[in-house]
């Protein structure tokens, strides 16, 4: 699936376009995405935008995620522990519900490092995650992990791709179509860690 914007004019469209597609947040989303500390893209927008300025500035790497929860089932799945996203996911998932990606988003808010961005464009269905000072390679590593640590914490595997600034893209807009596209080539992401992470496990 590709985001409908970004078939019809690509260049053309903005942060704002992409930020006015979250105006109708249902109730329950909005809980959902509050409860886990993640801002809607709307919220994040300034952020977002912030950050890609520095590093145009100063001349300074990073990197951009596009993850989409896979809805198959995680083989060997382990069971979940008491730092797991709990039962609410595992409920959204049975029912097909348009909140599994909201809980995806709140693991992401987990696991990620402080200075990271996570964010849920809610009309689009996919997690955004902006890194700043991290190179392409790296970047590659963290999704490894964060690819595990999803697949352990949840009853589903994640896709993802990854853009990286400047050498896939200048403006924003530009990064997450990028990462867009390579998510849709991309092979669910990691298998469950044996043993299965505990409440202990290092964030990436």
């Amino acid at each position: 699936m590709t985001w409908p914007f970004l078939k019809r004019s690509p260049a053309k469209k903005t942060g704002l376009d992409l930020a006015k597609m979250d105006l109708g947040l249902s109730r329950e989303l909005s809980r959902v995405l509050a409860a886990g500390g993640v801002p809607t893209f709307r919220q994040a927008l300034a952020k977002l935008t912030a950050e890609l300025d520095r590093a145009r500035r100063y001349s300074r790497p990073l990197a951009i995620l596009v993850l989409l929860d896979d809805r198959s089932p995680v083989p060997s799945a382990p069971q979940r522990t008491a730092h797991s996203a709990g039962n609410g996911a595992d409920a959204a998932l049975a029912n097909g519900s348009a909140l599994v990606p909201a809980f995806l988003a709140s693991v992401l808010r987990e696991i990620v490092r402080e200075a990271d961005v996570v964010t849920y464009a809610a009309t689009l269905g996919r997690c955004i995650v902006m890194m700043p000072e991290v190179p392409k390679a790296d970047a590659r590593l963290a999704l490894d992990r964060i690819g595990q640590i999803c697949a352990n914490r949840l009853t589903f595997s994640i896709r993802a791709g990854i853009a990286a600034f400047p050498d896939d893209g200048w403006t924003l807009e530009e990064l997450i179509q990028h990462a867009e596209q390579a998510e849709e080539q991309a092979q669910p992401a990691a298998q469950p860690l044996d043993p299965p992470l505990t409440n202990e496990s290092a964030a990436v």
